[in-house]
């Protein structure tokens, strides 16, 4: 899993995988808040399985484990962990006319 952690801090689909894995104690121990704030952070970088799953999660999860979880997030970007998520098309790597 440490590799996947490595490549969660450049792209949207890794950040996914590693989120599923933690999640589902893929590897490790099942981290509910923890793998839910890696697939937020796929689904702010416009994943769309990302998206999906997170809608999905927020019927399941307490509005407590989501708030925690979306705060993990955010300490993962202000602490460097990941790159900001996309705020234009060019930084999402889809093409412009």
């Amino acid at each position: 899993m440490r590799w996947l952690r490595k490549s969660a801090v450049q792209g949207a689909a890794a950040q996914f995988s590693l989120g599923m894995m933690i999640f589902e104690g893929r590897g490790g121990d099942q981290d509910w808040i923890a793998g839910y704030a890696w697939i937020h952070l796929a689904a702010e970088n416009r994943l769309d399985d990302a998206l999906e799953l997170r809608d999905r999660l927020r019927e399941q999860l307490e509005p407590s484990q989501i708030w925690a979880a979306e705060r993990h997030s955010e300490s993962l970007l202000q602490a460097g962990a990941v790159r900001p998520p996309a705020t234009g098309p060019e930084e999402a790597g889809l093409e412009t006319r």
